[in-house]
């Protein structure tokens, strides 16, 4: 197992989820079916060095507020339509009860809502980058500090982080 002290271990399982997404062309978007799904998503990547939101965008579901902004990039996420879902299950489900047959074919339904932050918005990134340079800094003081070793953490080049410092 290959392992980042600043993000944890990457399992074999992980491991092979990596080198399906370094196979893809990129930029490619990543839809998970759950936050805590995109946040172990986000987590995997950033111990790998794949860059979010440059790379790969990452999108959950269920935009609960707290979690994803706790994720590093914060989430991106979709709310569901939950009230629209049930209104059409439950019309589905009286069609058969009074016809006695089912011939709803594909309901779509919208999500209610899709909340962009910077898993998605590439042109959040820079800034995401700097704020999170600070925190690590900061959460970090006690511990001696170098720029690459702050552009790794941040997953960017060692150029980048100067460019976007000096800017």
């Amino acid at each position: 197992e290959a392992c980042n002290p600043d993000l944890g271990r990457i399992s074999d399982q992980n491991a092979h989820f990596i080198e399906k997404i370094r196979g893809l062309p990129k930029p490619v978007g990543i839809y998970a079916f759950n936050d805590f799904i995109g946040i172990e998503i986000c987590r995997i990547c950033r111990a790998s060095g794949i860059r979010i939101p440059a790379e790969v965008l990452v999108l959950g579901t269920d935009n609960d507020t707290s979690l994803c902004r706790l994720s590093n990039p914060n989430l991106s996420s979709i709310s569901a339509n939950h009230r629209k879902v049930g209104y059409e299950a439950g019309r589905v489900m009286d069609t058969m009860f009074r016809t006695g047959s089912w011939d709803a074919g594909h309901i779509l339904v919208p999500p209610a809502e899709v909340t962009t932050r910077s898993s998605t918005d590439p042109d959040s990134s820079s800034i995401t980058v700097i704020a999170e340079s600070v925190r690590h800094i900061q959460e970090n003081i006690h511990l001696a500090h170098n720029v690459d070793d702050l552009a790794r953490h941040v997953g960017v080049s060692r150029r980048k982080l100067e460019r976007l410092f000096n800017a």
